[in-house]
């Protein structure tokens, strides 16, 4: 069982950065996107998994907060928390730091539990093993945020 948060490691490319070498901020949507691919990992279920169980989790609102810039050449940490899980809606909320741990940006993303032909489910049904374990990772998020 996990009982840790997943923190996503980037490593900015070039070509995701300006000519100064300030990475583009529609970049950190991608970021999100790899953030939420390894959490599903760390949890347990693949992707490829989730898809062949025709669970879509498509995003229903995204927002950005930016603080600094991220630049070329220096790692950026996702740190990738679950606040809300309702067996119908997700929302993650993402903190993006670098490796001093200055924080560069904050992030939401809420996602509505569809099947394959974008018709509303409700996961407890679904997949309960899946549930459970979002379940059990959203206390771990809230016990760490209390801390």
């Amino acid at each position: 069982m996990v009982q840790d948060i997943y923190t996503a490691v980037i490593e900015p490319r070039f070509a995701e950065t300006d000519m100064m070498g300030v990475v583009y901020h529609a970049n950190y949507l991608i970021w999100c996107e790899v953030a939420r691919t390894g959490l599903s990992k760390h949890l347990g279920y693949s992707y490829s998994k989730i898809h062949e169980d025709e669970v879509i989790w498509p995003v229903r609102r995204a927002s950005l907060d930016y603080r600094r810039p991220a630049i070329f050449g220096n790692r950026i940490y996702v740190k990738t928390m679950i606040r809300t899980f309702s067996g119908v809606r997700l929302i993650y909320n993402y903190e993006f730091s670098d490796e001093e741990g200055n924080l560069l940006a904050t992030a939401t993303t809420e996602h509505g539990a569809t099947n394959s032909d974008l018709r509303v489910i409700n996961l407890y049904k679904v997949d309960p093993e899946m549930a459970q374990c979002l379940d059990c990772y959203v206390k771990i998020c809230k016990e760490q945020e209390n801390k």
